[in-house]
């Protein structure tokens, strides 16, 4: 393949990056990844690592947050959530020194 060649696969590639980026969601949980389509067309929250998320990091994105809804996924939300408040009661219940 030639200059030209390289070129084309490297401009197709890049463009099927940018649609990606566009039209989904590639969220990281502690289950592994999930590609969820955006509500929005836009690049905001392409890639998201929701393993640490807590109540208020959801109020933040609430365009991540409907589209996982949408998508079926809600124990991305639950999960992260609920994790994130135990470990605050946790760290609250521990007697310090």
């Amino acid at each position: 393949m030639g200059r030209i060649g390289t070129f084309f696969v490297g401009a197709a590639i890049g463009g099927l990056a940018i649609y990606g980026s566009l039209q989904y969601h590639l969220v990281r949980a502690d289950d592994g990844m999930h590609l969820v389509g955006k509500t929005e067309v836009t690049f905001k929250d392409f890639y998201v690592d929701v393993r640490e998320f807590g109540p208020s990091d959801w109020i933040e994105r609430p365009a991540l947050a409907m589209a996982i809804m949408r998508s079926g996924k809600r124990e991305l939300i639950h999960g992260s959530a609920v994790d994130a408040v135990n470990a605050s009661l946790q760290d609250f219940l521990t007697p310090q020194d």
